[in-house]
This record gives C-alpha cells, structure tokens and sequence, in this order.
C-alpha cells in the first residue's frame, strides 16, 4: 500500500486499484469525458488507504472534499459492478 501511495500515477508500482465512496471524488477524477462506475465490493476485499489522505476540489463550488480513497488488490470483478 505504501508503493501505491507514493506513485499512485504510475499503473506498475501498484497492485492496487483506487476507489472512493464519494461520489463528487469519483466525478472529479473522471473529468467531464469519463465514466463513474458504481461498484458494490465485499469489504473484505478493500482496505483504507491510510499513508496518503488528500483532498480534492470535488465539493459545492469547488470546495476540498476528502478522497475517501479505498484501495482493491489487482482486479475489479465484473459481479462488483453494479452500474
């Protein structure tokens, strides 16, 4: 989790995948061309990511908002996504 944290950017530092439970973070990382999943993954399968707590300016008028940044080892199932 801490090579995650240090270079979440780069896609083979990692073996995990990011994913949040706000909404806003979701959108705001997808930017106005991409897509927002809505996943439903066992909580056994995901871990806070507790090494790197940023914000983002996912909020009403811009205003930060917390990740809510939860990490998935290597794969999302296709039965864990729900839209």
């Amino acid at each position: 989790m801490r090579a995650h944290s240090r270079s979440s950017t780069n896609p083979y530092s990692s073996p995990f995948l990011s994913v949040t439970t706000d909404p806003r973070v979701a959108r705001y990382h997808a930017g106005s061309d991409g897509i927002v999943n809505k996943l439903r993954i066992p909580r056994n399968r995901v871990s806070p990511n507790n090494f790197y707590n940023i914000s983002v300016p996912g909020g009403p008028r811009g205003s930060m908002i917390s990740e809510s940044e939860w990490l998935v080892p290597n794969y999302i199932r296709l039965s864990e996504i729900i839209k």
